[in-house]
């Protein structure tokens, strides 16, 4: 697998059978793709498809300022106009979800970016501080509860989560804000929870009962299998024992065969 833009089947199918081997991530539960690069077009998208193992593509980034979809299938092909990717005429995929990627908004009505806040107006120059990050965050959210309720995606690369790790710090002060703020009406929800939610939306009250958002905990008794969730989950008094946390790929394009990438 090469993290190359407009995946192959081949390498689709590869980094499917790789979170199960390598992260211990249950194959039930590996449901979505994102493309490398968000680059997508007709066959990659048909190689998803042709799978048969996921439920929804989340590769299209939507901007929150001109256009405010919900998640939608691709039966009629998308409802903007492709700018990551490309799409043809006959770009249509009946069944299969699209959950878009929502550019996040800068106090002062810029776009900032849909994955990993980038610096803000006057702010930081080259990578935003923590609390850079708090206010966007806030920002978005605010603007998404106040406004028409869309869904706001949080958007991460995990590898600018370990080497910028005001990021993650970020995050947390904001989940706790939201905690602590009485937002008794907001949910924390995975992709899946989002699109089984839409299949039986639920007011405000019929969401405390609706099965679609239950809060599942980690699994963390003994004889759990352990998977890549930072979660004692088979209760040894070890965090993500046995499994592959860094992996070094051959880089051919050099042509010496001796210098490696993670």
């Amino acid at each position: 697998m090469t993290h190359q833009g407009t995946p192959s089947t081949q390498e689709i199918l590869g980094a499917y059978e790789a979170l199960n081997t390598f992260a211990g991530i249950p194959k039930q539960q590996i449901t979505g793709f994102r493309h490398p690069f968000l680059l997508y077009n007709d066959e990659s998208l048909a190689n998803i498809q042709s799978t048969r193992l996921f439920q929804y593509d989340s590769s299209m980034p939507l901007s929150y300022l001109q256009a405010g979809y919900w998640p939608y299938t691709l039966d009629n092909g998308p409802v903007a106009t492709c700018t990551a990717g490309t799409c043809s005429p006959q770009f249509r995929f009946p069944g299969l979800w699209e959950i878009p990627l929502y550019s996040l908004v800068n106090e002062d009505g810029t776009e900032n970016a849909t994955m990993d806040p980038d610096p803000v107006p006057g702010g930081a120059v080259g990578i935003p501080t923590k609390d850079e990050i708090v206010r966007v965050l806030k920002h978005n959210f605010l603007t998404h509860y106040n406004g028409g309720r869309l869904p706001f995606g949080i958007y991460l690369h995990a590898a600018i989560a370990v080497t910028q790790p005001q990021r993650v710090t970020a995050l947390r002060e904001f989940a706790g804000w939201i905690v602590g703020s009485g937002y008794r009406d907001v949910y924390w929800v995975t992709n899946q929870q989002l699109l089984k939610w839409m299949a039986n939306p639920t007011d405000v009250d019929g969401s405390l009962k609706n099965p679609a958002l239950d809060c599942l905990m980690p699994a963390t008794a003994q004889g759990n299998k352990e998977i890549c969730d930072g979660v004692d989950n088979d209760g040894n008094g070890q965090i993500d024992e046995g499994l592959v946390s860094v992996s070094f790929c051959m880089d051919l394009s050099v042509g010496d065969h001796e210098r490696f990438f993670r």
